[in-house]
């Protein structure tokens, strides 16, 4: 368990680690800012909710491991989704309508994050961009002087 915890572990060891039998063992590799993308995203799909938990709430989580555990059904799960700056984009678009108010909440601040929604999909076209804005930032923006009408532009600036 110390291993998995030591700041000193290398990618490998914690790879490694992240196959041990012991679910505590996996929870601390999960939680581990040097885990790599690849053992976050198997442990992203573990079957014990603790283990998904703790990559849920890591910001080195992979898009692609954090867009499935947005859907996990464990609210905490969803929750800790919500909050994770590294949430892509179309998560937090699902997340703000999730059943569960509490990710609602811990979506982060708008607008500053909203504002660099899609920085992985750059020629994504302007009107998606809104669309997918509005659904996510529309009641916080409302008391912006620049609302109605403002039309979002792509992180590229175009």
């Amino acid at each position: 368990m110390a291993a998995a915890r030591s700041a000193e572990a290398t990618i490998e060891i914690l790879a490694e680690l992240a196959q041990d039998e012991d679910e505590g063992v996996r929870e601390a590799v999960g939680a581990h800012a040097g885990a790599s993308e690849e053992t976050l995203a198997i442990l992203g799909k573990d079957s014990n909710i603790n283990v998904r938990r703790r990559v849920a709430a890591n910001s080195n989580a992979p898009p692609a491991a954090l867009l499935d555990l947005a859907k996990d059904p464990d609210d905490y799960i969803r929750e800790c989704i919500a909050a994770n700056p590294a949430t892509p984009a179309i998560a937090l678009a699902e997340l703000a309508k999730d059943r569960d108010p509490m990710c609602g909440e811990r979506l982060p601040q708008i607008p500053q994050r909203q504002l660099m929604l899609l920085p992985n999909a750059p020629r994504t076209p302007i009107e998606t961009c809104d669309k997918w804005l509005l659904q996510i930032v529309a009641p916080p923006l409302r008391s912006f002087t620049h609302w109605p009408g403002t039309s979002f532009r792509r992180c590229d600036g175009q």
